[in-house]
């Protein structure tokens, strides 16, 4: 097993700071639409990050532990890609504007790494008092795979723009959009 020192959580944890601190700081200066370059750069900046550190956590910890973080890394960034899609749908459901589009994006995934962490907590003790609480999580997993399933289709995305919660936020969104109103797009069929 592998003991990593207080220094070594320091410098991991100062680390996805920095990067966290990056993204709004460096390129959510001036809003603006991004462009197909500008994402390819950085999500290779990214990937390189990511590799970078696998290689010297290999070189420190040892090349088993190094392998073990690159293949998670591999894993999780292929299982990723599905969220795209998620942000696509929200994206458009809620007609973000491409130029704060960045914004909510970083924010979205701010939210989701302290929800998880929250998440995570929370399971992890339940599980561990009662382990009948396995159950249940499967339970709430293959009832929210049907219910996505179900949603998951263009009637739910036009009925979700009918939704009087997606509408007031939608408005709200255009309230704080400078640009001139345009025509909102009717939903197709």
């Amino acid at each position: 097993m592998l003991h990593v020192t207080a220094g070594g959580w320091g410098a991991t944890i100062g680390l996805l700071v920095v990067l966290l601190a990056l993204d709004p700081l460096v390129s959510g200066r001036r809003p603006h639409a991004v462009g197909f370059r500008e994402a390819l750069a950085w999500s290779l900046f990214y990937i390189a990050v990511a590799v970078l550190f696998g290689v010297a956590f290999g070189a420190l910890a040892g090349w088993q532990f190094g392998a073990q973080y690159l293949a998670g890394y591999v894993v999780e960034k292929s299982l990723s890609v599905d969220n795209l899609f998620v942000f696509v749908v929200i994206m458009s459901t809620f007609a973000v504007p491409a130029e704060h589009q960045q914004r909510v994006l970083t924010i979205g995934i701010l939210l989701a790494l302290v929800l998880r962490g929250i998440f995570i907590a929370l399971g992890a003790g339940l599980l561990s008092a009662f382990s009948f609480m396995f159950l249940v999580f499967g339970l709430l997993l293959v009832v929210t795979a049907v219910q996505l399933f179900r949603l998951v289709t263009t009637a739910s995305i036009v009925k979700t723009r009918r939704d009087p919660a997606a509408r007031a936020h939608a408005a709200s969104l255009r309230r704080h959009d400078h640009r001139p109103a345009e025509a909102p797009a009717e939903p197709p069929g």
